[in-house]
């Protein structure tokens, strides 16, 4: 891709892939924040994330319950 695309290539990954992930996150009670990760040479999509600082606040608290209290984590629902 020629340099003078990136920008437009870089707004699309973020309107496209980072900004709905962030929404649905948002929307469960996680902070903003996305990223993606891009091939350089052609700029194609790799992976696109954002933060899932609830989910894995939660997962602490169940690792810090005894073990008798804890599902098994084959059938926890989180």
């Amino acid at each position: 891709m020629k340099p003078d695309g990136l920008p437009d290539r870089f707004l699309s990954v973020l309107e496209e892939d980072i900004l709905p992930l962030t929404r649905q996150g948002v929307s469960r009670g996680n902070k903003i924040f996305g990223a993606a990760v891009v091939r350089k040479p052609n700029l194609e999509l790799v992976v696109a994330g954002t933060n899932g600082c609830i989910e894995k606040c939660i997962r602490r608290a169940i690792r810090q319950l005894p073990a008798a209290q804890r599902r098994s984590t084959d059938t926890a629902q989180i």
